[in-house]
């Protein structure tokens, strides 16, 4: 929730005409209307990175921006001025559950199989890198996980 509004992401629409049935938009996210928390037409769609092939795993919002997280890959949309717009793209620096993630006092941080990392509102950092140089091996790394 931010601005009053809500984002959601990672839907199974249900279409009031039982004849669509149901379909399962897993890159999608969707804002309410201002202080309509619980309603989420379609129209209010925000379209930053659709049929990439990753569905939403979590959404995050830190300082005015929406960390949008797919199993590979990290979105970063700016929602501020009430408008959104895609600041930066990650690869590789997904997560694969909502559970991998969570939000400090310093930023969000996150883990996968490729490193631990946080983002502090204007920067990624890898936990696992230190001067540019990695402080875990890559393979000692991914057998921990």
């Amino acid at each position: 929730m931010v601005g009053r509004r809500v984002y959601i992401g990672g839907l199974e629409v249900e279409y009031a005409d039982s004849s669509k049935g149901t379909e399962v938009k897993g890159d999608a996210m969707i804002k309410s209307p201002v202080n309509k928390f619980d309603i989420f037409p379609i129209s209010e769609s925000v379209d930053v990175a659709i049929n990439d092939g990753e569905s939403i795993t979590a959404l995050i919002e830190f300082n005015d921006r929406i960390l949008q997280f797919k199993k590979n890959s990290l979105y970063v949309i700016n929602i501020s001025d009430n408008i959104e717009f895609l600041e930066d793209t990650y690869r590789n620096k997904g997560c694969s559950f909502d559970y991998h993630t969570t939000k400090t006092d310093m930023g969000i941080s996150w883990f996968s199989i490729h490193g631990v990392y946080l983002y502090d509102g204007k920067q990624l950092h890898n936990l696992l890198e230190q001067g540019g140089i990695r402080i875990i091996n890559e393979a000692d790394w991914e057998a921990f996980i």
